[in-house]
C-alpha cells in the first residue's frame, strides 16, 4: 500500500500497531530523561503518541496547532501514487524535498503551501 500524504488532515489517521509499539518504546526510552513539558501538534497521531508518553513519565502534553506539519494542498490525503497520477507537479514539489517547492492548494485559500 503506497504511503498517504497526511499533511494537516483534521484529526488526521491515528497510529497504527506498528505507531502503537513506536510511541510506547519512545516512552520507555524518556521515562529516565528529564523534562518540564512536551509540546505537540494537535494531529490525532502526534496526540496518541504524547498520550503513551505521559502514561510511562507522567509529563503534561501541551498541544499547540502551530506545531503541525506542511500542509500537502491538493496532495493531501491522496496516496503518492494517487498523487503522482493527479497531481504530476504538487507530487514533484513534495517529492523535491526543497523548502522553496511550492505545492499548489485547491480554492479557496492562499494559492500556495
Amino acid at each position: 500500500m503506497s504511503p498517504v500524504s497526511q499533511g494537516q488532515l483534521i484529526p488526521g489517521p491515528p497510529l497504527d500497531k506498528l505507531g502503537q509499539q513506536q510511541a510506547v518504546a519512545l516512552a520507555e526510552w524518556l521515562k529516565e530523561e528529564s523534562f518540564d513539558v512536551m509540546y505537540t501538534s494537535d494531529l490525532l497521531r502526534t496526540t496518541q503518541t504524547a498520550d503513551a508518553i505521559t502514561a510511562v513519565t507522567g509529563l503534561p502534553a501541551v498541544q499547540q496547532p502551530q506545531l503541525r506539519e506542511r500542509h500537502l494542498g491538493v496532495i493531501q490525503g491522496l496516496t503518492y501514487g494517487e498523487a503522482e497520477l493527479q497531481q504530476p507537479e504538487a507530487y514533484r514539489a513534495l517529492t523535491s524535498h526543497s523548502t522553496s517547492q511550492r505545492i499548489p492548494v485547491s480554492s479557496p485559500g492562499p494559492p500556495y503551501c
